[in-house]
């Protein structure tokens, strides 16, 4: 199995003073044998717990293990 990221630059983020940063948004992780089925499980665990409405989600492979900061 796979690990996906999936991300949207839709929406945007302002800083505390008011001034909007142009940036992409996390949504979240999903492990599928390939893109389209880690979607799949995706969309699935993201609608029951999400009620927000993007028009682009990009996935991206996982290479490794992710580092958190």
């Amino acid at each position: 199995m796979k690990t996906f990221i999936f991300y949207t630059r839709d929406g945007f983020t302002q800083d505390i003073n008011n001034k909007e940063i142009e940036n992409m948004q996390v949504l979240g992780f999903s492990r599928g044998i390939d893109k389209n089925s880690a979607y799949k499980d995706f969309i699935k665990n993201f609608d029951k717990n999400n009620e927000y409405c993007y028009k682009e989600i990009i996935a991206q492979e996982v290479i490794g293990n992710p580092t958190y900061f």
